[in-house]
């Protein structure tokens, strides 16, 4: 629940599908969020349950989940491998 970590792996402009968020257009906006708005029981949960070892990587990049609505959505941004999405 590192707001500051997750921020270093996101590529800005992110998604955040809180209401009232949307797309966040800096590193700045995105830690003004807040952890404890970000980090919701629904997300941390979901990511804490997915199964690392059945993802499936690809160049348009993998969702982290148990399968459920709430995930991160990672990518390639820019040449590197990023967050690009954050759902609820």
């Amino acid at each position: 629940k590192d707001l500051e970590k997750l921020a270093n792996l996101t590529s800005f402009p992110v998604y955040v599908g809180l209401e009232g968020a949307g797309a966040v257009e800096t590193k700045e906006e995105f830690l003004a969020l807040g952890a404890d708005q970000v980090f919701t029981q629904a997300l941390t949960d979901s990511v804490a349950a997915a199964n690392l070892d059945a993802l499936s990587p690809s160049m348009a990049g993998f969702v982290l989940s148990d399968g459920s609505a709430a995930n991160i959505i990672f990518s390639v941004q820019n040449g590197k491998l990023a967050v690009s999405g954050i759902n609820y």
